[in-house]
């Protein structure tokens, strides 16, 4: 990736997976430079929205919000052919982090929070001791985002440019 950026390999010979984490790079950069006031309410950074980019339905006719979740689960269902989308469901999946609210207001991480409602979602479940299990790897992830950023910052990338 480094090697693109600083024009020594092509861009398209870089895998999908590598051009994938400068997107994310990017979006890191957008988000460490957007000068935007916190609101009253605000969300972290993990969720997508249920069912939109990734509806999954089983062979029973059941909606689940990705092809990521247990599809044993009744908590992880939003819906099926027969009745349409159960809202509700829908809404505590989108809301994952009310579990674990406390914990994720005080962490350093919680704009770039990675967690989907497949690691909550665990046993069929949406427990927050599921959630909290993961918050290492999510910081983690965050922290290598962080350095790869610095790192291209220190080799030239003009993120500001978009000169990724």
């Amino acid at each position: 990736m480094i090697l693109s950026v600083l024009e020594k390999r092509k861009w398209d010979a870089q895998s999908r997976l590598l051009r994938r984490e400068l997107q994310d790079i990017e979006l890191l950069y957008e988000q460490l430079h957007s000068h935007v006031a916190e609101g009253k309410k605000t969300h972290h950074g993990g969720p997508c929205i249920p069912a939109v980019r990734r509806l999954f339905v089983d062979t029973k006719g059941e909606f689940f919000p990705c092809e990521r979740v247990d599809e044993e689960s009744s908590e992880l269902c939003i819906g099926d052919l027969k009745n349409g989308f159960d809202l509700e469901n829908a809404k505590k999946i989108l809301n994952v982090a009310k579990i674990t609210e406390k914990e994720c207001r005080e962490c350093w991480c919680y704009k770039m929070c990675s967690q989907c409602v497949a690691k909550a979602g665990e046993n069929g479940k949406i427990e927050a001791a599921n959630r909290l299990k993961w918050c290492k790897q999510s910081r983690e992830n965050a922290e290598e985002y962080i350095k790869n950023y610095i790192v291209l910052k220190n080799f030239g990338c003009k993120f500001e440019e978009g000169e990724a």
